[in-house]
């Protein structure tokens, strides 16, 4: 009689964890890692990647539609950040270091991105532009009206620029005019100038950081955290620990490496390349309680009754956006 096979552990879905207990990520981009592999704990998100999947030539406005009859909630999943993620190929199987590099490019087009590594300038995907190019045109319309006005009583007109700001976010859309004609030392030179502006110098000054949060370092310590509520919930307390000694990563020279951040005085009897994840059950419950609360934090919507939540890029155009869907599903 044959003996029947033990199943072993789930637990090959849990070594990407390993990578952000240790502070590891593709190209340092912390922030988009992060903002992914949060992503992954919406049902929202999940059910909308699933619908797309389901049937890739799916209307839009009916995964909206799908979304809100099912969940109740507003379309902030059709932003242009968490739009970019439920529609990559891969979400929500695979976490942000597993992804293809085009698959990661792609996400970078929306996802905060590192401030190490210079890119060219985000040029928005038109149709997602859409809604901002009719605030400019409404702009415009009233320019011109009051122009008129001012031709009629014989002052002279007020010139309205291409400059869009973009209400509780850091950014600001404005239409650039190129002349190819010049060298490229000439129109970094202007551009330059019209940076050292008065407005555009206060804009600087209002939108600078003035602490950790949303950099490259709190996202890294959210992956952390993340990850080890991760493995807290599927293994529990002892085997989260044991699983993240047994994979722990190691150096050049082979030597194992510290978790990222470790705390000083975790264990005194071996030096923190050494000690274990956590000294005890509490640091997984702490690490589970700051996942929580940076999720009802990012999305509100979701995961916290009260909190209002950021504005990120593109979150602004959300109501114009459903307006156009209902108007002119197909053009999406």
């Amino acid at each position: 009689m044959k003996k029947k096979r033990r199943k072993a552990p789930a637990t090959n879905e849990l070594l990407p964890c390993i990578n952000y207990l240790h502070g590891d990520v593709v190209d340092d981009e912390f922030r988009a890692a992060c903002q992914y592999e949060y992503a992954r704990e919406s049902q929202v998100l999940r059910r909308a990647a699933q619908l797309l999947r389901n049937n890739p030539k799916a209307d839009m406005g009916d995964i909206a539609s799908q979304i809100e009859s099912e969940f109740h909630c507003v379309s902030w999943f059709f932003s242009t950040d968490w739009g970019l993620i439920w529609q990559c190929p891969s979400f929500p199987e695979k976490g942000w270091n597993q992804l293809s590099d085009a698959e990661r490019a792609d996400l970078l087009c929306g996802l905060p991105i590192s401030a190490a590594k210079v890119r060219p300038v985000f040029l928005g995907d038109l149709i997602l532009l859409t809604p901002y190019l009719n605030q400019l045109k409404e702009i415009a319309d009233k320019a011109r009206a009051e122009s008129k006005e001012e031709r009629a009583a014989g002052r002279p007109r007020r010139k309205v620029h291409p400059i869009l700001e973009l209400k509780n976010t850091p950014f600001v859309l404005v239409l650039v005019p190129f002349d190819y004609r010049k060298s490229k030392k000439r129109i970094l030179q202007e551009i330059d100038k019209w940076l050292e502006l008065p407005e555009n110098k206060a804009r600087f000054d209002k939108h600078k950081p003035k602490d950790e949060a949303g950099t490259g370092k709190e996202a890294k310590d959210r992956l952390k955290d993340l990850a080890a509520w991760r493995l807290y919930n599927k293994l529990g307390c002892e085997k989260a620990l044991e699983f993240a000694a047994r994979n722990r990563k190691r150096d050049e020279r082979g030597q194992p490496r510290p978790f990222h951040d470790p705390r000083q005085g975790q264990s005194k009897k071996v030096p923190v390349n050494e000690a274990d994840l956590y000294s005890e059950e509490s640091g997984f419950l702490k690490a589970k309680t700051r996942a929580k609360d940076y999720l009802a934090e990012i999305i509100p919507w979701e995961f916290s009754e009260d909190a209002k939540g950021p504005v990120t890029f593109g979150q602004e155009m959300v109501e114009e956006f459903k307006k156009i869907l209902k108007r002119r599903p197909k053009d999406f």
